[in-house]
């Protein structure tokens, strides 16, 4: 058992994540988007795939950030 207190993380860390996340799910939303476009898609079907592609894409990000972190924390 160690007395050392842990780490703290950077003060901007946490708020750099959800952006982090927030991009990468907008990224993947345009990405749909182009690619329904380009295959002459209607535009409420790529626009509501793309939303729901955006929506997984968040969802993922934060379950296997999640996953990781139980399975890299130390025993005790």
């Amino acid at each position: 058992m160690s007395d050392l207190p842990h780490p703290t993380p950077p003060s901007g860390s946490r708020f750099k994540g959800h952006t982090l996340r927030l991009v990468a799910s907008f990224l993947v939303g345009l990405l749909i988007l182009l690619i329904g476009g380009i295959i002459g898609l209607p535009l409420t079907t790529v626009a509501i795939s793309a939303a729901a592609g955006a929506v997984v894409c968040w969802l993922a990000w934060v379950l296997i950030l999640r996953s990781y972190t139980r399975l890299a924390r130390r025993s005790s």
